[in-house]
């Protein structure tokens, strides 16, 4: 191999775009070389450490994810934590309804009547007091119907 070709290898083997091939080409020239020269010693030290930390270093037992596992069966007693929570929440929905719909079995007296002409008077009291809040709040309308229509008329004038 020719330097020029060596030069190429080391330049894309530095930015990370050598093949392994040629890393293993660099590698093997690498320790080749007796007279390397001193601009490529750094290299070969380099190299020199990956040796010696690949044999230092024990890679533990790799299991593939995507390969089946033995599937380990489950002791059946054990309650599933789901039906736990569903069965809670029946015992919430029970209790709820039974709580809430006892009290509406009692009727509502207290609006009631037994007399008709007592009844008609609460009635006619109750629809006065509603027309007076309605004509008070129609009064307030129509004052300020009538500040918007001098308003109106100011801008009237500058159009």
């Amino acid at each position: 191999m020719t330097t020029k070709e060596i030069e190429q290898i080391i330049e894309k083997y530095l930015n990370a775009e050598s093949s392994i091939q040629e890393e293993e080409l660099l590698r093997s020239w690498i320790s080749q070389q007796n007279d390397l020269p001193e601009e490529y010693r750094y290299l070969k030290d380099m190299f020199g450490y990956f040796d010696v930390q690949k044999i230092n270093t024990s890679i533990p037992n790799f299991v593939n994810p995507s390969q089946e596992r033995p599937v380990i069966q489950k002791n059946k007693r054990i309650i599933n934590i789901q039906w736990i929570g569903i069965a809670a929440s029946i015992l919430l929905l029970i209790g709820y309804f039974t709580l809430f719909n006892n009290r509406n079995l009692q009727p509502y007296t207290n609006d009631t009547f037994e007399d008709p002409t007592v009844a008609a008077e609460n009635a006619a009291e109750a629809l006065e007091l509603i027309a007076y809040q309605l004509n008070k709040g129609s009064a307030i309308t129509k004052e300020n119907v009538k500040d918007l229509e001098v308003i109106n008329k100011y801008i009237n004038i500058f159009k």
